[in-house]
């Protein structure tokens, strides 16, 4: 859990000054009481003793009244503290901290921070820009994948599928790059329908024709000379599937496919790809794939 609200609104630390302010009433009672048996017991002892014991027991009682002092001292020392932290900057309401505190309405907060990591948790690695040129656009693409590896779909963040969600974490890490008011999502649904529940589902937007930089283009494993990159789309079929036909091999016309995800880069031997639903579990994994492979059937490529 980390800090979103301000320090006076977040549970954790609340919770924190709660507990220290109940240590501190504690001791605040306890310490006169217990500064008056002592006293009480030294100044008996200083009667039955006599002067040299009476001088001796003042000196201790002296000290003893100064550490109780101390002790009384500690809410003050604490708002200088708060006062200095504001002074270069680091504003903290001391007095609001502890109110709240101690108000004991804690569910109130949890909400609060509930409410607000749902917030953040929404907005994560968003990014927008005004105007940016292609390679820039597919960078922030790839930064949005980045962000979130490691993720699965239990809480059905990228669609409503949490065991069929590949195209669903495609199409969603879309939709958080957004240009000139436009989010990538947007700009390529202009060219064709998107299904967001098939892997297939961008298949009419690659395949149109209405831009020439929006392209669906074939893996080298079916006669393409395509060389993928940052941001393509990628589709697969693997050995064995129902997608083939009986030779085993993808006929080039069915529109049907296993699994998609994202290029983040290639080389002359392998393609890298951030995929959602991929691995056991199914998370969102970074792969490495055999450029030729016959896995591999199409790409699709939104800009030159």
């Amino acid at each position: 859990m980390y800090i979103l609200l301000d320090a006076c609104q977040h549970p954790g630390i609340l919770r924190i000054i709660y507990f220290g302010s109940l240590l501190l009433d504690i001791v605040f009672t306890l310490v006169p009481i217990g500064l008056i048996v002592i006293l009480m017991i030294d100044f008996s002892k200083a009667v039955i003793g006599g002067d040299e014991k009476a001088v001796k027991s003042t000196k201790i009682v002296g000290k003893r009244i100064i550490y109780a002092m101390i002790v009384f001292c500690i809410p003050w020392i604490v708002e200088v503290f708060m006062s200095l932290m504001d002074s270069v900057g680091f504003s903290v309401n001391y007095q609001e901290c502890l109110s709240n505190a101690k108000s004991g309405d804690f569910s109130y907060f949890d909400s609060l921070l509930e409410k607000e990591e749902k917030n953040d948790n929404t907005n994560d690695n968003k990014i927008t820009y005004e105007n940016a040129g292609t390679k820039v656009i597919a960078s922030g693409l790839i930064t949005v994948l980045n962000g979130q590896l490691g993720n699965n779909n239990n809480d059905k963040k990228y669609g409503f599928s949490t065991d069929a969600w590949c195209e669903q974490f495609a199409t969603w890490s879309l939709k958080q790059v957004t240009v000139s008011g436009q989010t990538l999502y947007q700009y390529l649904n202009t060219y064709g329908p998107i299904d967001d529940n098939m892997a297939s589902g961008m298949w009419p937007v690659f395949k149109s024709n209405k831009n020439s930089n929006v392209t669906f283009e074939y893996s080298k494993a079916y006669g393409g000379n395509y060389t993928p990159k940052a941001g393509d789309i990628i589709w697969y079929q693997w050995k064995g599937s129902s997608c083939r036909g009986s030779n085993g091999k993808w006929d080039k016309v069915t529109k049907c496919v296993d699994h998609v995800g994202i290029v983040t880069s290639s080389d002359s031997n392998y393609v890298y790809t951030i995929e959602g639903n991929t691995g056991d579990p199914g998370l969102v994994r970074k792969r490495e794939r055999v450029i030729d492979s016959d896995e591999i059937i199409a790409y699709g490529s939104w800009y030159k």
